[in-house]
């Protein structure tokens, strides 16, 4: 028993690591782009497009990989995929032209999309009863929090050296994880734990269960990536600090994220693990901490706040999303599948959200933007009850039978 703890505990280690690495190639951005915007090697809106092309390639990656997660090797699959973007993010440390820049930005996107999918599916099968499944899902998702803190703090380290060596230490550090996950983590037999008949990729799509959260999901992927994106310039725009300044409440952003991550297994646990009420309270945490930014003009200490109160919101919800959600499937081998659905939902968002976000916040101002987010909010809120109450009222249909 020992022995296979230790296996299941190396499994886990190793993928939560590699996770975790992946954010340093994907949050540097954020760190970049004002040095990059000062030496006019881009603009605001190409900035805004940048975001944009990764998050499209990415969205449009997962519908690929997750179909292919659940039929080829996983761990070949994301470790190739870690390998990919490590070498995308050395390449544009070289200060390439700004095609050259979007082409391999975008290549990243696509390479960090079969990532997820397939280690979620490693843990899957890895840990068979349903509670250490959960369990060990929950503990990986922490792996996005800590890795945006240090994506941050070692992006912003580095950047005394210039943006390019921002890109050359995220890449090298991802490439050695890469090689070694492909490396040291074992084949994992998935055959014991699947019961039910597979469902076919077209059929998860249009599942009623996914259609149902299908606006509070996208909504959630809006708010989310394009606050880690956006972040620097906003504060920037709104209390005329400069770069190095920005980077100590930037810093709130990425840890926030962690926190939510760390506090999402009790909220779990005290909605009964119903994860639609968890989303609920989340989006309304996330428009009671919008309000007074638009409302107000308020201290750069209490908009920091606000905002990291917004960004643990949305990591309890894409914990929900993302990481809960698609273990329901399990038993019919669609892990990947519906996980590679649901980030698709969530980053066809931010893909829209980034190009938005670029044009508004250049012509209308960041209050715009705010607004913007508490709308969807709202809805999201009344989509979630809808939901909730369908269930509720389905329960008690098959409970009277």
């Amino acid at each position: 028993m020992n022995c296979i703890n230790i296996k299941r505990g190396f499994i886990l280690g190793m993928c939560w690591m590699a996770y975790a690495s992946i954010y340093l190639g994907r949050l540097n951005l954020s760190i970049a782009a004002p040095i990059m915007e000062q030496e006019e090697l881009i603009n605001a809106v190409q900035m805004g497009t940048l975001g944009s092309c990764f998050f499209f390639t990415y969205a449009f990656g997962q519908i690929i990989n997750g179909y292919l997660g659940d039929r080829v090797n996983p761990k070949r699959m994301f470790s190739i995929g870690i390998i990919v973007a490590a070498l995308c993010n050395i390449l544009i440390g070289f200060g390439p032209s700004v095609p050259m820049i979007f082409l391999l930005w975008s290549i990243n996107g696509y390479a960090q999309s079969m990532i997820w999918g397939p280690l979620l599916k490693i843990l899957a099968y890895t840990y068979i009863k349903e509670k250490e499944r959960s369990r060990a899902a929950m503990i990986l998702s922490t792996s996005i929090g800590v890795g945006s803190v240090l994506a941050i703090l070692i992006s912003s380290i580095v950047l005394e050296n210039g943006f390019e060596a921002v890109f050359w230490v995220a890449g090298i550090v991802m490439l050695i994880i890469g090689i070694a996950s492909l490396i040291f983590i074992p084949y994992v037999n998935q055959s014991k734990i699947i019961k039910r008949e597979h469902i076919s990729f077209f059929k998860i799509f249009l599942d009623k269960k996914i259609r149902a959260i299908l606006i509070p999901n996208m909504a959630h992927g809006i708010i989310k990536d394009n606050l880690n994106l956006w972040i620097p310039i906003l504060f920037m725009m709104m209390y005329g600090i400069d770069v190095k300044q920005v980077v100590i409440y930037v810093f709130l952003i990425p840890l926030a994220t962690l926190v939510g991550r760390l506090i999402f297994p009790w909220m779990y646990h005290r909605c009964r693990e119903n994860e639609k009420v968890v989303v609920t309270m989340a989006f309304i945490v996330c428009i009671g901490s919008l309000v007074p930014l638009v409302a107000y003009q308020i201290p750069i200490w209490l908009a920091a706040l606000l905002l990291a109160c917004i960004a643990l919101a949305v990591s309890v919800i894409n914990a929900a999303f993302l990481t809960i959600f698609p273990l329901r499937f399990v038993e019919s081998n669609n892990v990947a599948s519906v996980s590679g659905i649901m980030d698709f939902i969530a980053y066809m968002g931010a893909a829209v959200g980034s190009i938005l976000f670029g044009i508004v916040i250049k012509y209308l101002g960041y209050q715009s933007i705010i607004l913007f987010w508490i709308v969807i909010s709202v809805i999201s809120i009344v989509c979630m009850i809808l939901s909730i109450n369908n269930e509720e009222m389905i329960s008690n249909e098959r409970v009277e039978r």
